[in-house]
C-alpha cells in the first residue's frame, strides 16, 4: 500500500504553495524514501481543516508536478489537483473530471482547455504528471508514465503562476475525495523519460527538484521534504482568519467598514430534530400545497443557475395533496425540460412559472390556471415571453461555450426567470435582456440578469433597473412592494453584499431593507415578508459560490438596527457560511467547512416561528435528489412533508387565496421624465455622517456606476472597455455627471440623470473627498427622492427646524 495524504472534501480556500517565477535551486541532495519492496513508509493523513503548503521557490518558465493519485468516486463535476488564485492569462488550473479524464485549464491561451482521452482508475493507484513549458508554447499531461495529451499554444504563455493549491480548489469546494502521495514539483520541463522513470516507482532526477513531499515523516504539524534546498511543505490550517486584515473580514473585505466579530464565537443554542409528529396539526391545514420537482443545480455561483447549473433536465410544476400524499404533476407535456422558480397568483387560481426547454435554449415564462380546490390544471399552458427577434443572430455573435469552464453549456441567449405577479395585473421577472455581463469576470463568460415587468399577457415588457450585476428572486410585501435580492459592488469586495432591496412595482423608490454592511453569509437570498409583520423577513444566508442559494434559514427584524448584525435570528443556527466558498457546519462543539447537509432553501414563512422549506439532511449539496419538502419551526424541529426518491423538490407555498397588496400610485413628474431626469433632496447631509464636523462638506459629487455590455468584451480585438480602469477586469467602472453645493445648513437639491446607477461622494471646499455612499439608487425618469442625511435607516425621522424643500 502506497503512502498516503489523505484528502477527503478538502475546502481550501487560504492554503497555497506559491509559485513564483524564477531561479531553480540547484545542488539538492536528494534521498529517494524508496525501500526496497518500491513502497513508502508511514502516512500523513490531513483533516478537513488542512491542506498541504509550501514556500515561495522563485520564477518558473517550465514546470513538472508529478504524483501518484488514488481518486474515489467524486461528488462534484470536477475537482482540483492543483489550481491558481491567479485568473490573469497563463494561470495554470489542473483539474480532474467526474469521468476520470485530466483536464487542463491555461486561462485566456488557446487552447484553454484540454482533457486526456485516458481516464484515470477509480479507487486504484495512478501516476500522473504535468508538464509545462512556456518558451516551448506546449503543455503535455502523462498518465502512468504514457503521454495522453499534448496541448500546442500559438504564443509563448505569459506565466504567472502564483498561489496554487495541492490537493484542493480554492475558489470553490471541489477538493478532491481521495488519497495523493508523493507530490514532486520541478522547475524544468522533464522528458517522457524521465516522467515514465518516476511512473515506475523509481527515484527519479534530482536536478531541478524544488518541493517534494513524500509523507513518510511528520514533525509537530509538518510534513518534512527530502529535497534539501529548505523548502518544505507543512500542514497548514485552512481558517478564513489567515486572511484577515486588520478591521476586516478576509481577503475580499470591504474597506471602511466597521466589523462586529464576536457572532463568531456565539454559541449554538440547540441541535436539529426530526419528528413524525409535531407539526401534524399544522401540517393537516395545509390543504394543497404547489412545488416543483427539478434535479438539483450544480452551479458554480449562486447566481449562475442559468449559466452553469442547469444540465440535468426533467422535471415537473406539481400538486401534493397533503392528507393523502398524492403528487400530481400539472404539466407533463413540458417534463423534458427544466422548471425554475413559480409564483401563485393572489386568487390561487394561476401560476406563472420559469421553464427551460433544452441546451441553448433560455428559459421562458408560461402561465397556468388551476382550479384551487381540486388542484387540476384548467386549460392548456399559456408561453407570456418569447426569445427576442435576433436571438439567433445574438446567440451567434457572443456565444464562447467552446471556451470550458462556466462558458460551457451557456450560449448566451437570452433567459426570463422568477416571475412574481404584482397587485396591479403585471408580473414582475429578471431577466439577461440587458446584455451585461457580471464586471468580475473578463472572459465574459458569466452573464447578469436584472428586473423587469410586463404586462399580463407578456405585453408592454419594461426594464425597472439598470443594475451592473445581477438581481433575482423577487416576491411581494403586503404594503405593495417588491422585494428581491440585489448584487452591486460599490467599492466592495465582488464576493459579498447580496443583500434584501425594496422597490415600487415601476421601479421607483429602491431602498434597502436589509445587509448592505454585512459581509457575512455573503448572500441573503429567496427574501419573503412574514405575515402579519411589516418589519419582519425570512431569508436564506448562503454562499457567492456555489449553487443557487442553498444555505441557512434566517428571520430578519428590520425595526433593529439594520447597519448591524443584531436583527438577523438563525433559524438552524448549525449551519453558517463563515468564509467564501462552501457552507460550515456546527458538530462535536466546533465549526467546520462541509459540502453536505443538511443545508436549506426556499423558507416559505407560514408564521413568525414556523415555516416551510426544501431541505436535504446529509448528502452532497449538489446530488440529484437529495432534497425534499419539510416543516421546520424555530426551535430545529424538522417534521417532513413530502420526499421524493428520485428526485429533488422545492419551493413549497400552499394552494390558498392572498390578500392583494395595494396598488401603489407612481410619485413621477412628467415634465423630468422627458428629460430623463430625476430630482434629489438631501435635507441634512450630516444626519448620520460620522467623523466629520458641521461645515466641512461643501460639495456632492454626482458618481455613476457603469454596466459592462456584452458587446464590449475585453477580448474582441481593438475593444477593451475595461482598460479606462485597469488592463484586467473592472469592478468598478464609473463616470462622474458634476458636482452640486451643500447649503450650511447641510441641505441640497439637484437633478440627477435616470435610467443610470447613481450614487455620491462628499466634498470638502478643496473637492476632496469626505465620504462617499457605497451603494447606488436606480433613479426612475420622473422620480422625485428625498433624504434626512447620509446613511440614514428606515426608522430616521426629519430633524426639527432644518431646511424645508426649496
Amino acid at each position: 500500500m502506497r503512502d498516503v495524504l489523505k484528502t477527503t472534501a478538502l475546502p481550501l480556500m487560504t492554503c497555497v504553495i506559491c509559485l513564483g517565477l524564477g531561479t531553480p535551486c540547484t545542488g539538492a541532495q536528494i534521498e529517494t524514501g524508496w525501500t526496497g519492496s518500491g513502497k513508502l513508509g508511514g502516512a500523513v493523513s490531513l483533516n478537513n481543516d488542512q491542506c498541504l503548503a509550501g514556500w515561495d521557490v522563485g520564477e518558473l518558465e517550465r514546470l513538472t508536478l508529478s504524483l501518484w493519485i488514488r481518486p474515489m468516486a467524486q461528488s462534484q463535476p470536477e475537482t482540483s489537483i492543483f489550481s491558481c488564485w491567479n485568473w490573469e492569462p497563463g494561470a495554470l488550473h489542473w483539474l480532474l473530471e467526474s469521468d476520470g479524464r485530466l483536464h487542463l485549464s491555461v486561462n485566456g491561451c488557446e487552447p484553454e482547455d484540454a482533457y486526456t482521452r485516458k481516464r484515470l482508475k477509480s479507487n486504484r493507484w495512478n501516476h500522473i504528471a504535468l508538464v509545462y513549458d512556456s518558451q516551448a508554447r506546449l503543455a503535455r499531461m502523462y498518465i502512468d508514465g504514457k503521454q495522453e495529451l499534448t496541448a500546442r499554444y500559438e504564443h509563448a504563455i505569459a506565466v504567472d503562476l502564483l498561489d496554487f493549491c495541492v490537493g484542493a480548489w480554492n475558489i470553490e469546494p471541489r477538493a478532491l475525495k481521495g488519497q495523493i502521495d508523493d507530490v514532486r514539483i520541478y522547475s524544468g520541463a522533464l522528458t517522457g523519460r524521465e516522467v515514465a522513470v518516476l511512473a515506475g516507482g523509481r527515484s527519479g532526477p534530482s536536478d531541478g527538484l524544488e518541493l517534494w513531499w513524500k509523507l513518510d515523516e511528520t514533525e509537530g504539524e509538518e510534513v518534512r521534504d527530502h529535497s534539501g534546498n529548505g523548502h518544505h511543505g507543512e500542514l497548514r490550517e485552512a481558517e478564513f482568519e489567515q486572511e484577515e486584515d486588520e478591521g476586516g473580514e478576509g481577503f475580499y473585505d470591504d474597506v471602511g467598514f466597521e466589523v462586529d466579530r464576536s457572532w463568531r464565537d456565539a454559541p449554538v443554542p440547540f441541535g436539529r430534530t426530526y419528528t413524525d409528529s409535531q407539526f401534524n396539526d399544522s401540517i393537516g391545514r395545509l390543504g394543497k400545497l404547489i412545488f416543483v420537482k427539478r434535479r438539483t443545480y450544480h452551479s458554480s455561483h449562486f447566481y449562475t443557475d442559468f449559466i452553469d447549473g442547469c444540465s440535468r433536465f426533467g422535471g415537473n410544476l406539481c400538486v401534493l395533496d397533503v392528507d393523502s400524499g398524492k403528487v400530481t404533476d400539472l404539466i407533463p407535456e413540458m417534463a423534458h425540460g427544466i422548471f425554475g422558480r413559480f409564483d401563485l397568483h393572489f386568487s390561487a387560481k394561476r401560476i406563472v412559472f420559469d421553464w427551460k426547454e433544452g441546451e441553448a435554449k433560455g428559459f421562458r415564462i408560461f402561465e397556468i390556471d388551476i382550479d384551487p380546490k381540486t388542484g387540476a390544471r384548467i386549460g392548456a399552458p399559456r408561453q407570456l415571453t418569447f426569445p427576442p427577434d435576433d436571438e439567433a443572430e445574438r446567440i451567434k455573435k457572443y456565444d464562447n461555450h467552446e471556451n470550458g469552464g462556466t462558458a460551457r453549456m451557456y450560449y448566451h441567449q437570452t433567459d426570463d426567470m422568477h416571475p412574481c405577479y404584482l397587485p396591479d395585473g403585471g408580473i414582475v421577472f429578471t431577466s439577461s435582456r440587458c446584455e451585461y455581463g457580471t464586471l468580475c469576470d473578463a472572459p465574459d463568460h458569466l452573464a447578469t440578469a436584472v428586473l423587469y415587468r410586463m404586462d399580463g399577457d407578456g405585453s408592454h415588457m419594461k426594464r425597472l433597473t439598470n443594475s451592473p450585476v445581477s438581481e433575482f428572486s423577487p416576491t411581494m410585501m403586503q404594503d405593495g412592494r417588491i422585494l428581491y435580492t440585489r448584487w452591486e459592488y460599490v467599492d466592495k469586495g465582488q464576493l459579498g453584499i447580496k443583500c434584501l432591496w425594496a422597490m415600487r412595482p415601476d421601479g421607483t423608490g429602491s431602498v434597502e431593507i436589509y445587509g448592505n454592511d454585512i459581509h457575512l453569509p455573503p448572500t441573503f437570498l429567496h427574501g419573503r415578508q412574514i405575515p402579519g409583520q411589516s418589519h419582519m423577513f425570512v431569508m436564506l444566508g448562503t454562499p457567492h459560490c456555489p449553487q443557487s442559494g442553498i444555505g441557512t434559514v434566517i428571520r430578519v427584524d428590520t425595526s433593529k438596527d439594520i447597519r448591524t448584525r443584531e436583527p438577523m435570528t438563525y433559524i438552524t443556527p448549525y449551519v453558517d457560511i463563515r468564509q467564501e466558498p462552501g457552507w460550515n457546519q456546527y458538530e462535536d462543539g466546533a465549526w467546520r467547512m462541509h459540502e453536505d447537509g443538511p443545508l436549506y432553501m426556499d423558507p416559505y414563512p407560514l408564521a413568525e416561528d414556523l415555516f416551510m422549506v426544501a431541505h436535504n439532511p446529509d448528502k452532497p449539496w449538489h446530488d440529484p435528489k437529495a432534497y425534499g419538502l419539510y416543516m421546520l419551526n424555530a426551535s430545529g424541529v424538522h417534521q417532513a412533508i413530502h420526499v421524493d426518491p428520485e428526485i429533488s423538490c422545492w419551493q413549497p407555498i400552499p394552494l390558498e387565496p392572498r390578500t392583494v397588496p395595494p396598488v401603489l400610485s407612481s410619485p413621477r413628474d412628467d415634465a423630468l421624465a422627458k428629460k430623463q431626469l430625476a430630482v434629489c433632496f438631501v435635507q441634512d447631509i450630516y444626519q448620520g455622517m460620522k467623523g466629520i464636523e458641521r461645515g466641512e462638506v461643501k460639495y456632492i459629487r454626482v458618481m455613476e456606476q457603469i454596466p459592462r455590455p456584452w458587446d464590449c468584451r475585453q477580448f474582441w480585438d481593438g475593444v477593451a472597455h475595461t482598460d479606462l480602469v485597469s488592463a484586467g477586469t473592472a469592478l468598478a467602472a464609473k463616470a462622474m455627471h458634476g458636482v452640486v453645493p451643500v447649503y450650511e445648513d447641510g441641505s441640497a437639491h439637484f437633478f440627477v440623470p435616470a435610467d443610470r446607477n447613481i450614487y455620491f461622494q462628499a466634498l470638502d471646499e478643496n473637492f476632496m473627498e469626505l465620504q462617499r455612499e457605497r451603494t447606488y439608487i436606480n433613479y426612475q425618469p420622473g422620480e422625485k427622492r428625498a433624504c434626512i442625511g447620509c446613511h440614514e435607516q428606515s426608522t430616521a425621522v426629519p430633524v426639527f427646524g432644518a431646511r424645508s424643500w426649496p
